[in-house]
């Protein structure tokens, strides 16, 4: 379920999508129409409030008007979401989070493809949610990590892991975007730092000063190789590394075949399709 930004309202997600009152024991609004599966995921729009997406099993992404009695326009993707959330300061743009692994970003205005494919996850991604400045997002996979991509960058900026923190099914931010709170399957609640480096007590201004100079100089720096190996570097479980290192042989054979056909058939046996419409399934209403 999910509350109305502005009125008092909250819509619920189940067989069917429908839209209550406090007031009322009746829902107010119910969308049935297009034959859905189950909705496992709703959420309001935090600018145009009358507007609601949803995620169902049936691997579709819908999005609803309030004013409307049907719904406005579904798009199907390869895989089954499990995880919505809009960005607060782009309200024109929602992140999916998809059982493989992989993010998309999608402009409601143009929805033939998304605009943007976060990966770095190993399975399935099971929440989502923005810091309240729309410059970045959380994600909580099945992969047992937690994950902070830069709104407009396709690789995660930092990963958390711990020993013993199984599958991560909630991820929410603080409203001073200073922390990520997670619910996990081991029955634990954690609270994260956003930035780990950042220090918990207040600075006096020498230290401000000090770590304002020490991070305009990763940024002035940051192309140089050896500096972006040293950014970039996680340490992670074994387990996961083994998979990484498992999923990239895999690509690198599945493009050298694509090569090698090309190189050998007609373009037109094994024409060259961008990911960002490979993902979409050809169904769009």
């Amino acid at each position: 379920m999910d509350h109305s930004y502005s009125d008092d309202l909250f819509a619920t997600a189940g067989s069917v999508v429908q839209v209550w009152n406090y007031e009322r024991s009746v829902p107010v609004q119910s969308f049935e129409t297009w034959a859905i599966d189950t909705v496992t995921k709703v959420k309001f729009n935090p600018s145009e409030t009358n507007l609601l997406a949803s995620v169902c099993l049936d691997r579709s992404l819908i999005f609803y008007d309030l004013r409307g009695k049907s719904a406005l326009q579904k798009v199907y993707l390869k895989n089954k979401s499990s995880a919505i959330c809009w960005n607060p300061q782009e309200p024109m743009n929602i992140v999916v989070g998809n059982e493989n692994s992989n993010c998309y970003t999608f402009d409601m205005r143009k929805l033939e493809e998304p605009k943007m494919i976060h990966k770095d996850h190993l399975q399935a991604v099971l929440d989502i949610d923005f810091s309240p400045t729309g410059k970045e997002f959380a994600t909580a996979s099945f992969d047992k990590t937690i994950r902070i991509f830069p709104y407009n960058d396709g690789r995660s900026r930092e990963v958390y892991h711990t020993k013993r923190m199984q599958q991560v099914n909630a991820v929410l931010y603080s409203m001073d975007s200073r922390y990520i709170v997670t619910g996990s399957e081991d029955t634990n609640v954690r609270i994260w730092k956003a930035r780990a480096a950042d220090p918990l007590k207040p600075l006096l201004p020498r230290e401000k000063e000090s770590l304002a100079y020490k991070n305009k100089l990763k940024k002035k720096y940051g192309n140089n190789k050896e500096v972006k190996r040293i950014l970039r570097h996680r340490h992670l479980p074994k387990l996961l590394v083994k998979k990484q290192k498992i999923r990239q042989a895999k690509k690198e054979a599945r493009f050298k075949k694509d090569e090698n056909m090309r190189a050998n058939n007609r373009v037109e046996d094994r024409p060259f399709v961008p990911q960002r419409k490979a993902d979409m399934d050809s169904k769009f209403e």
